[in-house]
């Protein structure tokens, strides 16, 4: 191929192009003969219109305990900064044991959350869908990834960092204690957690840890 002319794929071998033509059989054709067995939608989106990826995290945060004690400015202010994230089959976002200050909004298809146990096997604990958030803990406390989480197959996520967050909290540090009182709800409702913790013992230390990351 003289890949110093004007195209690099040759139109009537290009799989995109006939994709785009609505040319279904020149793409059956095309598969065959490069052995691709799956579905085209996977890997060829078009463009959203602009604003729509905001529009869509904004309306996510708007259903999250988490996110309902904001303002609605300050949903808006973390939806425009959200990274978007495509996971393949088994690829990880989280690893149990490592830091982190990020935490995940799942937008599309599914994630499991795996447990390490003490003879090294990994136990499957949650599986986590659309509106559910990984990792909140290590956001707002700096405490390490208590599990791994990996897509059980292809998914979407969002991503806020503590670098999104901290301006909100500095603002506002009464929300501290709000953003406690759901931490620590969410805490007692997972079975995995391997201490039981009395509510305002836990609800008061999870308060100080989340003042100690964001102000020092």
């Amino acid at each position: 191929m003289d890949h110093t002319g004007r195209e690099c794929v040759p139109v009537q071998v290009s799989l995109l192009h006939a994709y785009m033509a609505g040319r279904k059989a020149h793409v059956a054709r095309l598969q065959l003969r490069d052995g691709y067995v799956g579905t085209l939608e996977s890997i060829l989106r078009l463009p959203e219109e602009p604003g729509s990826e905001d529009a869509q995290i904004l309306e996510l945060l708007g259903e999250i305990d988490l996110y309902k004690v904001l303002t609605d400015e300050e949903r808006q202010r973390l939806a425009a900064t959200a990274r978007r994230l495509m996971l393949g089959p088994l690829e990880r976002i989280i690893i149990e044991g490592r830091e982190g200050s990020s935490l995940f909004v799942v937008s599309g298809g599914s994630l499991e959350v795996l447990v390490r146990q003490r003879d090294g096997a990994d136990r499957q604990v949650d599986i986590k869908a659309r509106g559910d958030v990984i990792g909140e803990i290590s956001l707002l406390s700096g405490a390490r990834r208590s599990a791994t989480v990996r897509a059980l197959e292809e998914a979407v996520v969002y991503e806020i960092g503590k670098q999104q967050y901290a301006p909100i909290i500095q603002a506002r540090p009464a929300l501290i204690d709000e953003l406690a009182i759901i931490m620590a709800r969410h805490l007692e409702n997972i079975d995995y957690q391997r201490e039981a913790h009395d509510r305002e013992k836990l609800q008061a230390n999870l308060g100080q840890r989340i003042s100690r990351f964001f102000f020092g």
